[in-house]
């Protein structure tokens, strides 16, 4: 269950370590870049974002629903993700994949991005863990605001950057003749 909001001010240093360990693998590639790595350049990001407890057990989104609640970045915790693939000639389920994600990495940005269904069911495995939301309609409104037009598109950017196959740790959880990690 989603515990209690908290978005006090002195928390505003929070989200920026948490953006600045998800971004971390990227070296500032153009000036752009490396304004964008700066919290008065994310202030938009950071303003955004809300910060959620969430207890052991508790879904963060199920696969097929839309992706309205928008894209989390974790803080603390292991929150699995789990995928089902089916054999299309029959739509027997043929494997099952799971993704543990750890401090510094994104949930449901994809489909967030994307606008289609989400595409797993992501549950907290850890006894607790922290995730900074950013809900669909804050980050279309960080697109195409304004002032921070230019913060959406290059945040937007960063964020698939991090969907990279190199960061992601998946294993099968199946027969004994699937692989495991």
């Amino acid at each position: 269950m989603f515990n209690t909001e908290d978005t006090s001010s002195d928390l505003l240093q929070q989200p920026f370590q948490t953006l600045m360990r998800a971004f971390s693998s990227f070296k500032p590639s153009s000036p752009t870049t490396e304004k964008a790595l700066t919290p008065a350049f994310l202030d938009p990001v950071i303003r955004a974002l809300k910060r959620r407890r969430l207890d052991k057990g508790t879904v963060l989104f199920r696969s097929g629903e839309r992706p309205d609640d928008g894209l989390y970045f974790v803080e603390s915790g292991v929150l699995k993700a789990i995928y089902q693939f089916h054999d299309h000639s029959d739509e027997t389920l043929s494997a099952t994949i799971a993704e543990s994600m750890v401090a510094g990495t994104l949930a449901g940005e994809l489909s967030a991005l994307s606008g289609e269904p989400r595409n797993a069911t992501v549950v907290v495995s850890s006894e607790e863990a922290v995730v900074w939301q950013m809900t669909k309609s804050d980050l279309e409104e960080l697109q195409s605001g304004e002032e921070s037009g230019e913060v959406g598109r290059v945040f937007v950017g960063l964020v698939l950057k991090c969907t990279s196959p190199f960061r992601t740790v998946l294993w099968f959880e199946g027969g004994a003749d699937e692989g495991r990690m």
